[in-house]
């Protein structure tokens, strides 16, 4: 799901029911993560490949090198934000 944060893009994964939030722009072409492939916590960017922990934000494969940036979601009933 894609959301804004402040004007910045920013994607929201559900992970076997706990909720994660990363920058919705790859750092290796600025692709749109919300629509890439989401496995596991993996997010595969549909325009290169690469591929991110949306837990953390960590590079899992190329070719991008830097990390995607995160942030934290935080649930109450059924009212979700990013923080």
């Amino acid at each position: 799901m894609l959301v804004y944060l402040e004007d910045e893009p920013v994607a929201i994964y559900n992970v076997g029911g706990e909720f994660y939030a990363t920058s919705d722009v790859c750092t290796h072409a600025d692709g749109p993560l919300s629509e890439g492939k989401l496995k596991g916590n993996t997010i595969i960017c549909p325009w290169h490949g690469s591929c991110f922990d949306v837990t953390n934000g960590a590079v899992l494969c190329g070719p991008a090198t830097e990390p995607v940036k995160t942030y934290q979601v935080v649930v109450e009933g059924v009212i979700g934000r990013v923080v």
